[in-house]
């Protein structure tokens, strides 16, 4: 996030508690919008995200409190591709931080939403194909690369690793 995040604007789609969301923030970015929907899905979306709605609003509670000071943050309780968010979106974004549905058609059209307003992708949850968790992140993300062209930039190394994609 070094990397992306010095006075730019940007978006983290799926921010569950806000702990990524702080490191960001000590990114010293100028804006940073939080898109999370805090919905329980519950049919076919096996992750361990996925809590009952009284856990998802309670989680929203908490991430309005621990952000209501910071000027620079946005909350938007939408779905990751809500219309609601394209005006919020049409001067366009640094980048997009995506880590919400790890299903490989919503990480997927994830990615397709948002790479028209920025050229800088971030997918966190890069695993291999067949992972325990059922995500389809890395699948996603190498068909998008085949259907658009765009450049797989690296991929961090750590037990949940996050993949950096650049428009060419």
């Amino acid at each position: 996030m070094r990397k992306l995040a010095p006075n730019s604007f940007g978006v983290e789609v799926g921010v569950l508690d806000g702990e990524f969301s702080d490191v960001i923030l000590k990114c010293n970015p100028r804006k940073l919008l939080l898109v999370d929907a805090w919905l329980y899905f519950e049919e076919g979306y096996a992750d361990p995200a996925n809590v009952n709605q009284g856990g998802q609003d309670e989680r929203y509670r908490r991430v309005v409190s621990r952000f209501a000071n910071d000027q620079r943050v946005t909350i938007s309780r939408s779905l990751s591709r809500a219309d609601s968010l394209i005006p919020l979106l049409n001067g366009g974004i640094d980048w997009a931080y995506i880590d919400a549905n790890h299903s490989e058609k919503e990480c997927y059209e994830d990615m397709c939403f948002y790479s028209k307003y920025t050229s800088i992708l971030a997918l966190h949850d890069y695993l291999p194909e067949n992972n325990e968790l059922g995500f389809g992140v890395k699948q996603a993300v190498h068909r998008f690369i085949n259907d658009y062209g765009w450049k797989l930039s690296e991929v961090t190394e750590e037990e949940f690793p996050t993949a950096l994609l650049l428009k060419k």
